[in-house]
């Protein structure tokens, strides 16, 4: 947490993307959020969720060293082969205090969903 910002315009001459956005957004996010805007009636493929999308899941999936990260809203979840761990950032932003739930269906809810994004990005580069 900390590392990874996002800082990006959506201009539009008429300003009406004139508010701030901060909310938990990914890069995989800007092309289905662009299509939305512009209401592209075809199809297409993309891993991430239009920031325009109220209902979607607010996710960030990134690597940093030899380990695999979820975010959400509440839980920093950094997952590798032999070793998982998470942290709740808004109550422990110095990553102190690790959260001991791995049996938890929430925890393994996380776990489940950050290996589907991983399995997901490696098939479509597998298919190209």
């Amino acid at each position: 947490m900390g590392f990874f910002h996002i800082f990006a315009l959506l201009y539009t001459p008429n300003g009406e993307l004139s508010n701030r956005y901060d909310k938990i957004v990914q890069q995989t996010d800007f092309l289905p959020s662009v299509m939305q805007y512009l209401h592209y009636p075809g199809s297409f493929h993309a891993n991430g969720a239009s920031i325009f999308d109220s209902t979607a899941q607010r996710i960030s999936v990134h690597k940093c060293g030899g380990a695999f990260s979820l975010i959400d809203s509440t839980i920093l979840l950094q997952y590798s082969p032999g070793w998982k761990r998470a942290f709740n950032y808004k109550q422990d932003s110095l990553f102190e205090h690790g959260v001991e739930y791995y049996t938890s269906d929430e925890f393994v809810q996380r776990e489940k969903l950050l290996k589907a994004v991983l399995r997901n990005y490696s098939e479509g580069l597998k298919s190209k």
